[in-house]
């Protein structure tokens, strides 16, 4: 059982009145009655510390927040949630094994009297973290109490081995603030050195396990990742709730607080180890990017969704790649594998949607501006087709690459960290982060990439720049990209000879060896794949046998899908069945 918010942008005002232009920001605070057996999560600063209402079976729960935020990133979660750790109480352990349907898992309890210690244990290997422990959360009424403690985990990163090295070499000291006046943590010397900052991951039964392996695992060296790549975290503290099937997106960055779509946990393919942790780690990684491009910056107009998804979008691959400690030229590969995925995406999306949709400042010289009444729109906000629209996420994406491209890319992360210096706490427009860019880097203008450039070429018009198409080609011939060609090869030659054979006819089938690939080779290679007219049924058998396509992560799984769909394989239509019922994002 449980109740959380989805309020952006306009749905907050169904839950208390507010005013929802970003520019209406205000600090807040809450007190949350709730049964004593739920948890409750909330964008607040600390740890609350409930307490108990009297002789009654529920508990208060306080919550607030002194960085004045648009009402739209205020967030609440109300349920029977358990708080992942490094080791499953015995008391769930039985009600966790092999269960993957949460709606057919039975409530479970520990018994009166019974206390669930906290060893929270994260990263890879056998690294320990250091457990605070919190208030023990009382559930139950009158003499019969359950108790479990509620613990923050700080990582040790240095005794996980991992690389402590900075992407600048810039010094943090001298900030000087321009927001208003709240307590700020880039000022904080303290805060400039918190690599990890407190951390628990909370989500139903059914999927502790899940959770414990991908999220418990990443989250501290995601963390110390983006630290090293942005500098201060802009929030003292974070919680990750796993929510449930019915979530509409795969994740949702609020402050000191993210919900991750089930969809992203990590995937069951045996032997898959760290691949199969690829999608959990990298949209960690994009929703903790938000906390510095969406939150602690924003953008000042509605229209401007960019400012917040094409940041993160790119980040997203920096930070993750930083948690992976790969080295330049891995890093470069998996850039260019992932920039080709997103670019056919892209692609796929302009050809079939409207032109007026495909703009990224569609108030163009208007954006920022209110009308004599103060009140502000979104243009095209009732078109239905607006809500399903990647572009602010991919072209945005594809718009920072090129930027990249031009000044460098170890310059163009220096860049950003100056930026969120200048600008934390703050709205701004694209004008805003492009003039700052320019001036920083005046070798761009004398090229001729001036601020009217940018915004006829990216921001103001439909369609794909003539860069990018440029790009795609080179992309398209990555070593990674290669390699996928090759295998997609074998498969289509395996169908081929399967066409023509008699059925009662004995076949002696080739052994072919397939290379293996990365979860994000393999979404490429399903792709390739959908692309053919014909696969015959034995192809579409060894495909899902050699791969075990069925336990691959959602991306996987969601190509897979489409490859059985087309191709009428009804003995993969249970597969379809499950993928509509729990990743329904």
């Amino acid at each position: 059982v449980c109740v959380y918010t989805a309020g952006s942008p306009i749905n907050n005002r169904a839950l208390f009145p507010c005013q929802e232009p970003p520019v209406a920001m205000s600090t807040w605070q809450a007190t949350v009655r709730a049964p004593s057996e739920c948890v409750v999560l909330m964008s607040g600063e600390e740890q609350t510390v409930p307490t108990e209402d009297g002789d009654t079976r529920f508990l208060i729960w306080n919550y607030y927040v002194t960085m004045p935020m648009p009402a739209s990133t205020f967030t609440l979660a109300v349920g029977h949630w358990c708080q992942v750790t490094g080791e499953i109480p015995p008391a769930l352990e039985e009600g966790v094994r092999d269960r993957t349907d949460c709606d057919k898992t039975a409530k479970l309890r520990a018994g009166p009297g019974e206390r669930a210690e906290a060893q929270l244990v994260s990263g890879f290997g056998s690294s320990t973290s250091e457990v605070v422990k919190g208030f023990p959360l009382q559930t139950g009424s009158g003499d019969q109490t359950t108790r479990s403690d509620s613990a923050f985990c700080y990582s040790s990163l240095e005794d996980e081995g991992l690389s402590v090295t900075d992407y600048s070499g810039m010094v943090d000291d001298g900030i000087s603030c321009s927001h208003g006046d709240y307590p700020c943590r880039f000022t904080e010397r303290s805060a400039r050195s918190q690599r990890v900052i407190p951390h628990r991951v909370f989500g139903p039964v059914c999927l502790l396990q899940k959770a414990q392996m991908g999220v418990l695992k990443l989250l501290p060296r995601c963390l110390a990742a983006a630290h090293a790549v942005l500098g201060v975290h802009p929030f003292p503290r974070l919680d990750v709730l796993i929510v449930p099937a019915g979530f509409s997106s795969l994740g949702l960055a609020s402050p000191h607080i993210i919900f991750l779509s089930q969809s992203v946990l990590y995937g069951r393919s045996p032997g898959s180890g760290e691949n199969g942790l690829s999608l959990c780690g990298s949209r960690m990684c994009h929703e903790i990017a938000h906390s510095w491009f969406g939150l602690v910056i924003g953008a000042r107009d509605w229209t401007e969704e960019w400012i917040s998804e094409g940041f993160a979008t790119y980040l997203e691959d920096i930070i993750w790649a930083q948690t992976q400690q790969l080295s330049l030229q891995e890093t470069a590969e998996q850039s260019d594998l992932k920039a080709l995925l997103r670019w056919r995406r892209l692609s796929d999306e302009l050809q079939n949607s409207e032109e007026v949709l495909q703009i990224l400042r569609p108030n163009m010289e208007n954006t920022g501006q209110v009308s004599e009444s103060g009140s502000s729109t979104v243009k095209h906000a009732l078109n239905p087709d607006k809500a399903f629209m990647q572009v602010h996420y991919l072209k945005g994406y594809f718009l920072l690459r090129f930027l990249a491209s031009q000044v460098g890319e170890q310059q163009f992360i220096d860049f950003f960290r100056l930026f969120v210096k200048k600008y934390h706490g703050q709205l701004i427009l694209s004008q805003d982060f492009l003039r700052m860019l320019l001036i920083t880097f005046p070798d761009m203008e004398r090229k001729g990439l001036t601020l009217s450039a940018i915004y006829a070429d990216w921001l103001d018009q439909p369609g794909i720049p003539k860069w990018l198409y440029e790009r795609s080609a080179v992309w398209s011939q990555a070593r990674l990209v290669e390699e996928v060609k090759a295998e997609v090869v074998k498969w289509i030659l395996l169908s081929q000879s399967h066409q023509g054979k008699g059925r009662k006819r004995k076949r002696i089938e080739t052994k072919v060896n397939y290379k293996e690939v990365t979860s994000e080779q393999l979404v490429m290679l399903l792709e390739l794949l959908l692309e053919k007219e014909e696969l015959s049924v034995a192809t579409m058998r060894a495909l899902q046998r050699t791969y075990n396509l069925q336990n691959q992560d959602a991306e996987v799984r969601h190509r897979w899908c489409e490859l059985v769909v087309k191709h009428a394989y009804t003995q993969a239509y249970g597969d379809v069945e499950r993928f509509l019922v729990h990743d329904q994002v």
